[in-house]
């Protein structure tokens, strides 16, 4: 893979942090959980497909729901 592949397929933390208005620690968050698809780490540094930044969409603020049906009693 050549450098000018990665740049303009990739983005870094930095890069995405900036692209969404979040914080850098919020993007490895993100990174870890397995929220970018297809985004890898190498050895200290996270290599973000372009494509799954520039699709993200953040969950709705509030109470997330856990597997399993709902109790309506």
């Amino acid at each position: 893979m050549n450098i000018h592949y990665i740049r303009d397929n990739y983005m870094t933390v930095p890069q995405a942090a900036d692209f969404l208005s979040v914080t850098q620690t919020r993007i490895k968050q993100l990174c870890s959980e397995g929220r970018f698809i297809g985004a890898e780490k190498i050895d200290v540094i996270w290599l973000i497909p372009r494509a799954s930044v520039e699709n993200y969409t953040r969950l709705k603020p509030g109470p997330k729901k856990k597997g399993g049906a709902i109790d309506d009693k």
